[in-house]
């Protein structure tokens, strides 16, 4: 039987079973039932209402904490729910028994059954913490299990990321290629805007949800103002136009290459957005099929518009431009330009001319 139930079962002079139940702050309550069994069951149902479980408080906790943000992250949160908590025996017990013990070994157990990097730790680990944060609010826990644990005590068991020696960037050769054929297409269909936003990729390294949400207010005389993105919501299914990735405005200068390019846009593009059809823009995902489109006519490795910004960043750093201003022109920050978007583009010519420099200088003689 239930341990927290205090008051006498008795069965009644009509045969039928009773007892009284009790919850803080309520008056005593008689309860009836015909048989035993029966009011065993009640009283089984009666008490675990006062016990939620941990998947229990976690969907409660979501049902506050999506309110407060987009489609798009309770997409994410709802795969990761199906991933870490469903189906599991920790999310079936009660919160309120749960130990730090229990909150260990469930983490430790979901990092090697899902194989998480450190950032999926990190966002699986805020999950349980807001859950029971959550749950200690609201009265479901005396106290906070979780007590001095952190995120950081469980990366030691996250499987380490490799990064490619073959970086997502276009060769100088493929960056031939791929211009010769938007220019033959071009010419042979002028009016085919999603390549004009292709082009204009290559030479600023922007977004294609940026390129998507670009309008003509937003071309100066010597400058293009970043500040919007084109973004999709998965539970509405519909394209929306929003802030930028950091939230933040930034400017790009017009040299004569983009300058050039702009003007046939402007005649072919669309008239509120740059490419698109009278006030509607293309979306980002036909920007993106494009670059890809393209690639595989010319038979060279498949790239996303993703590279032309990481190709752009790396091209300036070998020219010798400044992390901050490279962090600046693409919008992020520099410990993210260093870290993902620089790497070695350097010819054969290059590298040459840099080790005879230095063989130069260690020629004292």
């Amino acid at each position: 039987m239930v341990k927290q139930h205090k008051y006498k079962i008795r069965q009644d002079k009509d045969g039928r079973w009773s007892t009284y139940v009790k919850k803080e702050g309520e008056e005593r309550k008689l309860i009836r039932k015909k048989t035993k069994k029966e009011l065993e069951g009640f009283l089984i149902k009666y008490y675990d209402e006062d016990h939620k479980s941990f998947l229990d408080a976690y969907n409660e906790w979501r049902s506050y904490h999506d309110k407060m943000v987009t489609n798009s992250s309770i997409t994410k949160y709802d795969s990761d729910k199906k991933r870490y908590f469903e189906d599991r025996p920790f999310s079936g017990q009660h919160i309120d028994a749960l130990t730090e013990d229990d909150i260990k070994v469930f983490i430790k157990e979901v990092i090697d059954d899902r194989s998480l990097c450190q950032a999926a730790i990190k966002r699986l680990f805020y999950y349980v913490k807001d859950t029971f944060d959550f749950g200690l609010r609201h009265g479901y826990l005396k106290t906070n299990p979780i007590g001095y644990l952190s995120a950081k005590d469980f990366y030691k068991y996250a499987t380490k990321s490799i990064r490619s020696a073959k970086p997502n960037v276009v060769s100088d050769v493929n960056i031939g290629k791929l211009w010769e054929k938007y220019d033959e297409d071009l010419s042979k269909h002028p009016d085919y805007v999603p390549l004009y936003a292709v082009k204009l990729a290559a030479l600023t390294g922007m977004r294609a949800g940026e390129l998507a949400a670009l309008k003509w207010e937003d071309v100066k005389s010597d400058h293009i103002v970043v500040c919007r993105s084109q973004k999709y919501d998965p539970l509405l299914k519909e394209y929306y136009i929003s802030e930028t990735k950091n939230g933040e405005e930034r400017i790009f200068p017009i040299t004569d290459q983009i300058r050039e390019l702009l003007s046939h846009i402007k005649r072919y593009g669309g008239d509120l957005y740059l490419f698109g059809k009278g006030d509607e823009p293309i979306t980002f995902r036909v920007i993106c099929s494009c670059m890809k489109n393209k690639c595989r006519q010319v038979g060279i490795e498949t790239h996303g518009i993703h590279a032309y910004r990481k190709t752009v960043n790396s091209k300036m750093a070998l020219n010798g431009v400044p992390v901050s201003l490279r962090a600046s022109l693409l919008g992020h920050s520099e410990e993210v330009n260093q870290k993902y978007y620089t790497y070695d583009v350097s010819s054969i010519d290059d590298k040459r001319k840099a080790v005879a420099l230095m063989n130069t200088q260690m020629n004292t003689n």
